[in-house]
């Protein structure tokens, strides 16, 4: 028994289920839609410490800590001098990952408004003693966010397929309780319109600007996107599992047959195959091919009705006429009785 994310807010936001914590590439489709598709490859169970049912084995771990094993799993198959880019929410946003991070691996996460940062450790050739490891205290976010003398920077950012005005600040800064010594990029960002609240954003990348860090967070969206369609249109919602594994594989195989059938219909699309069907009088705004356009497509192939439509070869058939019996059964007297 868990809290349940997609649960309406008129229900219970606690119930039964099983909560995964999943790792997956951000991919763009170039001609096939605007968004970034997000392929998950990899996950571990979680379940809360005070849970009544656990897996027989296992050992319980945090959700943070099960991050950090995916981010190092899927470090060991890449390349050295590939760098890794891992987008988290808040929750990840910890010393898990921020301190914990092998090397070759960046961080873009949401920062925390109550977060204590310090300013960057400046050289003091010199001085005895040990050497500090975090600068002055600066003001908190909430500070900064109502202080008429920040340096508010207006830009126009394409984000979740809208073009918005929003206003930028950043500024580099420690994070000394999550992230020890290391400098992180902070970028503050505000919504003039006021329609959205205010944000603050952590980047481990010191050298990317504030509009890639934006850029780069908003890509976690397609993570929301892929749970949604794959419990929607792919059934791992509600599994028949009886057994231990069965509860452990069957939401993998949704997300790996999610995988796949984008990566299916990529190389289709790219051959120049008649996959989708003509668009409606009705939809003629609609540009971008969805997962469920996709997922029809490949039912089209994979599932045609083998009906042959040359009638001419079907007319020296006999005709097949199922026997039908006139005397009654005993079935019939029985259930009189």
């Amino acid at each position: 028994m868990q809290h349940n994310g997609n649960a309406p807010k008129t229900g219970k936001p606690i119930g039964y289920g099983v909560c995964f914590v999943i790792i997956g590439v951000a991919v763009r489709l170039p001609g096939i839609s605007d968004r970034a598709f997000c392929l998950p490859y990899a996950a571990r169970l979680w379940w809360p410490e005070k849970a009544k049912i656990r897996p027989k084995r296992g050992v319980y771990k945090t959700k943070p800590e099960l991050a950090e094993e995916l981010v190092r799993l899927t470090r060991s198959w890449i390349d050295s001098p590939i760098t890794l880019r891992i987008i988290v929410d808040g929750g990840y946003s910890n010393r898990h990952l921020l301190q914990d991070h092998p090397k070759g691996v960046h961080i873009t996460g949401k920062l925390r408004m109550d977060a204590a940062l310090y300013d960057l450790v400046e050289s003091e050739s010199g001085r005895n003693g040990r050497p500090r490891k975090k600068g002055d205290r600066l003001p908190t976010l909430r500070f900064l966010f109502n202080n008429g003398d920040t340096k508010w920077v207006c830009n126009r950012v394409k984000m979740y397929g809208h073009e918005t005005t929003i206003l930028v600040y950043r500024f580099k800064a420690i994070w000394y309780k999550a992230a020890g010594n290391e400098p992180l990029s902070i970028v503050l960002v505000r919504d003039p319109a006021g329609k959205y609240p205010d944000t603050a954003f952590l980047d481990t990348d010191i050298e990317a600007s504030g509009i890639v860090t934006i850029q780069r967070y908003t890509r976690r969206w397609g993570t929301e996107i892929t749970n949604r369609e794959t419990k929607g249109l792919l059934g791992s919602a509600d599994p028949q599992c009886r057994t231990e594994k069965a509860v452990t594989r069957t939401p993998l195989m949704a997300y790996w047959s999610y995988s796949l059938l984008v990566v299916w219909f990529v190389g289709q699309f790219r051959m120049g195959k008649d996959l989708l069907v003509p668009r409606a009088p009705w939809d003629l705004r609609k540009k971008n091919i969805t997962f469920s356009d996709m997922l029809a497509a490949a039912r089209r192939s994979h599932f045609t009705s083998k009906v042959s439509r040359d009638h001419g070869k079907q007319q020296n058939l006999t005709k097949a006429i199922p026997v039908r019996y006139t005397s009654e059964t005993g079935f019939p007297k029985m259930a009189k009785l």
